[in-house]
């Protein structure tokens, strides 16, 4: 072998040795970073400065969005939102949504989301909120009357009735405009109007 190759194969060695340091410094680095910021938010909830302790779980998620982090940071918001509730609502909803949407048979994020959509009246968010939870595990016994709940406000609502009474199973008496028909949500009236 000759003096110049062997020179070439120990710099290309010697440039592969320290790649793999400043790959592993950067991830050893990246995951201290990571620890830290957990560090930080925690050490922040119990000093009860949730604001705080939210934006750093938000770093630390922004990194590695753990099921752990998201309960924590949850926590957080929920415990901010009882101190200040105008204050926090929107961004509460908007961490739940996110929360939801990586973890949708979450049982505890889903029925917190489905709580504040209730406050709001948004039942076309339960409905979607629920349908997709029960589509990723959760239990669909418990998402029944919640559903249930969503479809009938939602339809009695826009279809502003001034009266109901439910015939059977499915089917309501439905008073509007002072005449009664029947009803039921995935088929609307059963009769014409002129009936």
């Amino acid at each position: 072998m000759k003096k110049g190759n062997l020179i070439v194969i120990i710099v290309l060695v010697a440039l592969c040795v320290i790649g793999w340091i400043a790959m592993t410094s950067q991830v050893v680095t990246e995951k201290s970073t990571h620890n830290e910021y957990i560090a930080q938010a925690d050490e922040w909830a119990e000093m009860g400065l949730y604001q705080r302790a939210v934006g750093s779980y938000k770093l630390a998620i922004a990194e590695d969005p753990a099921l752990e982090l998201y309960q924590k940071a949850v926590t957080c918001y929920t415990k901010r939102y009882a101190e200040a509730p105008e204050d926090t609502l929107d961004e509460l909803v908007e961490f739940l949504e996110e929360a939801v949407s990586l973890y949708p048979a979450h049982e505890a994020f889903v029925d917190e989301l489905v709580m504040f959509y209730t406050m709001d009246s948004n039942y076309a968010g339960i409905y979607s909120c629920m349908t997709n939870a029960v589509a990723n595990g959760y239990d669909a016994a418990k998402a029944e009357p919640v559903l249930l709940f969503a479809r009938y406000a939602f339809e009695l609502r826009r279809n502003e009735f001034t009266g109901l009474k439910q015939s059977s199973g499915v089917h309501y008496a439905a008073a509007r405009n002072g005449q009664w028909n029947l009803f039921t949500v995935d088929d609307g009236y059963l009769f014409s109007t002129e009936y």
